[in-house]
């Protein structure tokens, strides 16, 4: 009986650790295993978050070359902006093309499940916007650091703050 205790203790004496590097090296290949999927995860991920990024931006850009190229809204921003806020139906009809002029612009990117805040601010003072009835004073504008961003971009796009909400961004020309 003696011998038979001492070679069942020799053996689990040998079995144990053995068993236990086992374990280790098996943890660890999952360890592996797992952070190497989790990097393709991460960089399948970020593919695609920079896919729609590059999307999200061309968009941007199309339709602020769509509205900076439309001659009748220049006109309009262009004008004397009393001549326009005191004839009633001057005052309609412009706010009623550029506001047609927003929206076509958010149906076309709706496609993306967004629908942004369009804003068109003439120097002349006048403005319009997709959804808001919120009027800004073009000096008080100026002021504003992100302004200055843009007016330095030059007419390329930027990403900067909203106005309104420093916790938002997004995308100006």
């Amino acid at each position: 009986r003696s011998i038979k205790t001492k070679v069942f203790l020799l053996i689990t004496t040998i079995t144990i650790p053995i068993m236990g590097i086992m374990g280790l090296l098996s943890i660890k290949g999952v360890e592996n295993t797992v952070k190497n999927e989790m990097n393709k995860a991460s960089h399948q991920i970020l593919g695609e978050i920079s896919k729609n990024i590059s999307i999200l931006l061309a968009n941007v850009e199309r339709i602020g070359n769509n509205i900076t190229a439309d001659s009748k809204l220049i006109n309009i921003l262009s004008s004397n902006s009393n001549e326009i806020l005191n004839n009633n139906e001057k005052e309609k009809l412009s706010s009623s093309y550029i506001k047609g002029l927003l929206n076509d612009e958010v149906w076309n990117y709706g496609g993306f499940g967004m629908k942004p805040e369009l804003y068109v601010i003439g120097n002349n003072g006048l403005n319009y916007s997709t959804y808001s009835t919120t009027k800004y004073d073009i000096e008080g504008i100026k002021k504003e650091s992100w302004y200055k961003d843009i007016v330095k971009a030059n007419g390329d796009t930027v990403l900067i703050d909203t106005y309104k909400d420093k916790s938002g961004i997004g995308p100006y020309k």
